[in-house]
């Protein structure tokens, strides 16, 4: 039994831990989220292979479908990375995964992202928030994204996100992003200050300074409903 069992060994996210000056989950960073991924099958996956192309969680069910012999549904997410793992390929079938946080109890659209072999991008509504050579640079302390000289690296990676969620019907959106999430909430929305990591209910953080302002993502959402509507009325 042991030679024809497919096993993974992966995990949930992973926490901050004071790395960053941060705590708990929710960021693009490595410790929060990378997360191990160790598959054996006697016979197929060669002993010892060592893959360093991100793969996503998203991956893994058609994956172990095609390890086996399953043929998964094509209207999932995820891709098949099983050649690739098995060695009968160097080129994955996606070269980069896509990094997505959406706080669904408060009105803040959270951020996006990409981990690429190389790079870590990611990026508020309100624009670039953060570029890592992660290859060169594992501990993540060389910020690129506000460096001149990285410039046309940065619009690459803007290029790539947004063509991302436009493929995968995502939005900036709130509204439309958690559609009624809330409703399943038990008591409507008390969990506000738990899903931030907050210290009062209601309360946003300015991740780009790491602060907690009460009331600020109500402005944020606020501001962004008013440059929509006056998008529109120039569209008109």
């Amino acid at each position: 039994m042991a030679d024809n069992t497919i096993v993974c060994y992966s995990s949930d996210h992973g926490d901050m831990i004071g790395s960053q000056g941060l705590k708990a989950k929710r960021w693009p960073y490595e410790e929060s989220a990378r997360v191990p991924l160790i598959m054996r099958y006697p016979g197929r996956i060669p002993a010892g292979r060592v893959i360093d192309d991100p793969i996503s969680t998203v991956d893994l069910y058609p994956t172990l479908a095609a390890l086996a012999g399953l043929e998964p549904p094509a209207e999932i997410d995820g891709l098949d990375f099983s050649p690739l793992i098995e060695g009968k390929s160097d080129a994955p079938p996606r070269d980069y995964a896509f990094l997505q946080m959406i706080y669904g109890y408060v009105p803040w659209p959270g951020w996006r992202g990409l981990r690429t072999k190389e790079y870590t991008y990611a990026r508020t509504v309100d624009g670039p928030w953060m570029l890592y050579r992660t290859s060169e640079d594992p501990f993540q302390l060389k910020n690129l994204a506000d460096d001149p000289g990285s410039k046309a690296l940065v619009e690459e990676m803007e290029g790539r996100l947004a063509a991302i969620m436009r493929e995968s019907g995502d939005s900036w959106d709130y509204e439309a992003t958690t559609g009624d999430l809330k409703n399943w909430v038990p008591g409507g929305s008390k969990q506000k200050s738990q899903t931030l990591g907050t210290p009062w209910p209601g309360a946003a953080i300015d991740i780009k300074g790491n602060k907690a302002e009460p009331g600020a993502a109500k402005t944020r959402v606020a501001r962004k409903k008013a440059n929509a509507a006056d998008s529109s009325a120039e569209d008109e």
